[in-house]
């Protein structure tokens, strides 16, 4: 894996989130909603680059003190070479800057990487979403995880 340097993403860098979601969904947020999300007050959005070019990113909310990953996304010329455990790494390390309590996502239950990525970091399956996701053939269960990043004892060790 070549070093990747993250920052932060705004809406003039939607149509290059919007290029790597529809190389690596069949179902991809939406150009429009991308550009919606980013404008968002409590939205915020992270990106990898690889020599001036966006590999990856992942969308985050804040409500409160929880951080809800909205999207993490890696092209797929990329995937399977660490770097979506190093935007999930940047994801944990701003919920912690910003003092965030816990963090929440939903999965497709399929999407058994992302899974197991998650747990790395701690997350836990809590529940079900049935019918979250569209899929070629109909709906798919999304799996919502969670993780405390503060318990009694303060910020959970067992996270970067």
């Amino acid at each position: 894996m070549f070093e990747a340097k993250i920052r932060e993403l705004h809406v003039e860098e939607a149509a290059s989130m919007a290029a790597i979601e529809q190389s690596a969904h069949q179902h991809p947020w939406s150009l429009t909603l991308i550009e919606q999300t980013l404008r968002q007050s409590g939205h915020f959005a992270y990106g990898a680059f690889l020599h001036d070019a966006l590999i990856g990113y992942y969308v985050f909310q804040v409500i409160h003190d929880e951080g809800h990953l909205l999207n993490l996304c890696v092209s797929p010329t990329y995937q399977g070479r660490g770097y979506g455990t190093l935007l999930m790494s940047h994801f944990v390390q701003q919920a912690k800057l910003c003092e965030l309590r816990s963090l929440l996502l939903e999965v497709r239950a399929s999407n058994q990487a992302a899974i197991h990525l998650y747990r790395k970091f701690g997350f836990e399956v809590v529940g079900q979403r049935p019918n979250y996701y569209p899929t070629a053939d109909g709906r798919e269960t999304a799996l919502l995880m969670t993780c405390a990043l503060v318990s009694e004892a303060g910020y959970n060790s067992r996270l970067c």
